[in-house]
C-alpha cells in the first residue's frame, strides 16, 4: 500500500486509533454520528408525513465532508465555497440518479411521472450546476493559483481531468434540458425519444460514478499551489545571489524581521491538516509575511523543515 504496509495492517486497532486522532479521522466520526441520527430520523419521517421534512437533517453532513479536506487549512471562504460546491455536486448527482430510479420502478405509470418529475429535476439541476460551475472554478484557483500547477503537478492534471468529465455531462444536460424534456413534459415523446433519454441519463450517471472517483484521488494529494511555491522557493534564492553579483554587490540586502540574519534557522512548524497524509508529499503555508515548506512523513510526524525563507517583496525583486 502507499503507507508502507500491508492491507492487514490497516485494520489493527492501533493504526485505526492514529487514524482516528488525525483531523480527518475526527470528522469521519462526526459523519458516522450524524448519518446515525438521519438514518433514525427518515425511518420516523416514512411513517408520517408531518415528519417529512427531517431527512432534510443530512445537511448537517456537508461541512464535515469540506472540514475533512484541503478547505480547512485555505481561510473561511474556501469552506463556504467547498460546501457550497459539495452541496450543489450532491442535488444534480443525487437528483438525477433518484428521478432515474423513481421511473425505473414507476412501471407503466413511468411516462405520466416522467412528465411531471423530469421537467421538475431540469429546473434544479440547471441551477445546481450554475451553483458548482462557480464554487468550483473558485475552489480550483485557491488550491492552484498558477497555470503551471495545472500541467506540473498531479494535483492540476487530476483537476483538468475532472474538468474533462464534466463538459460531456453539461453538453448532456443541454441536449435533454432543450429537446427532451418539453416533448416529456407535453408528453409527445416517442417510444424512441423515451429510450434515448433513459440512455442519456445512465451515461450521465457512469461519468458522474468516474467524477467522484477522480475526486477521490484528487483530495488526497497535495494542493499544487504547494508544488509550485517550493519551485518558486529553490529557484529564488540562487537567482537573487546571482543578480545582486551582476549588480551592485557592494550594497548589502537589508536585514528585516522578516530576514533575519540567522536565516538557516527552521520556523515552527504548523499543522497544515491536510485529510490523509502520504509519504514524502510537500506542503507549503502561506499565511504569513514568510514561505515555509515542510516534508509530510507517512505516520503524519514532521521531522524535517527545509527552511527556505524569501521575503514577500524578493519574489518581485528576482521576477523582475
Amino acid at each position: 500500500m502507499a503507507g508502507g504496509f500491508g492491507l492487514s495492517e490497516a485494520f489493527r486497532w492501533d493504526t485505526v486509533h492514529s487514524v482516528l486522532q488525525t483531523r480527518f479521522g475526527h470528522a469521519f466520526l462526526w459523519q458516522i454520528g450524524i448519518a446515525s441520527v438521519v438514518g433514525a430520523l427518515a425511518l420516523l419521517a416514512s411513517r408520517s408525513r408531518r415528519l417529512e421534512l427531517l431527512p432534510l437533517s443530512a445537511l448537517l453532513l456537508l461541512p464535515t465532508i469540506s472540514a475533512a479536506g484541503h478547505a480547512r487549512t485555505s481561510g473561511a471562504w474556501a469552506l463556504v465555497f467547498d460546501v457550497t460546491h459539495i452541496a450543489a455536486a450532491s442535488t444534480w448527482v443525487g437528483g438525477l440518479g433518484f428521478t432515474v430510479l423513481a421511473l425505473l420502478l414507476a412501471g407503466d405509470d413511468r411516462w405520466p411521472l416522467a412528465s411531471r418529475a423530469v421537467p421538475r429535476f431540469s429546473v434544479l439541476a440547471v441551477v445546481s450546476v450554475a451553483t458548482l460551475i462557480v464554487a468550483g472554478s473558485l475552489r480550483g484557483y485557491q488550491e492552484v493559483r498558477a497555470f503551471d500547477g495545472l500541467w506540473d503537478t498531479t494535483y492540476g492534471r487530476l483537476l483538468l481531468v475532472k474538468i474533462a468529465l464534466v463538459l460531456p455531462l453539461l453538453l448532456l444536460g443541454l441536449y435533454n434540458n432543450r429537446f427532451a424534456v418539453p416533448r416529456l413534459k407535453r408528453q409527445i415523446a416517442s417510444v424512441v425519444e423515451q429510450r434515448r433519454f433513459l440512455r442519456a441519463a445512465g451515461t450521465e450517471l457512469a461519468i458522474m460514478a468516474a467524477i467522484v472517483g477522480v475526486t477521490a484521488v484528487l483530495v488526497t494529494e497535495p494542493p499544487a499551489k504547494a508544488s509550485v511555491l517550493l519551485q518558486a522557493e529553490e529557484r529564488l534564492p540562487g537567482e537573487c545571489r546571482r543578480r545582486q553579483a551582476v549588480g551592485d554587490a557592494s550594497e548589502p540586502e537589508p536585514r528585516t524581521a522578516a530576514h533575519p540574519a540567522d536565516e538557516d534557522r527552521p520556523e515552527p512548524l504548523h499543522d497544515l491538516g491536510w485529510s490523509l497524509p502520504s509519504a514524502g508529499r510537500l506542503a507549503g503555508d502561506d499565511r504569513g509575511p514568510t514561505r515555509s515548506v515542510s516534508v509530510i512523513h507517512a505516520n503524519g510526524d514532521r521531522a524535517h523543515q527545509r527552511g527556505l525563507r524569501c521575503e514577500r517583496s524578493s519574489f518581485s525583486r528576482c521576477s523582475g
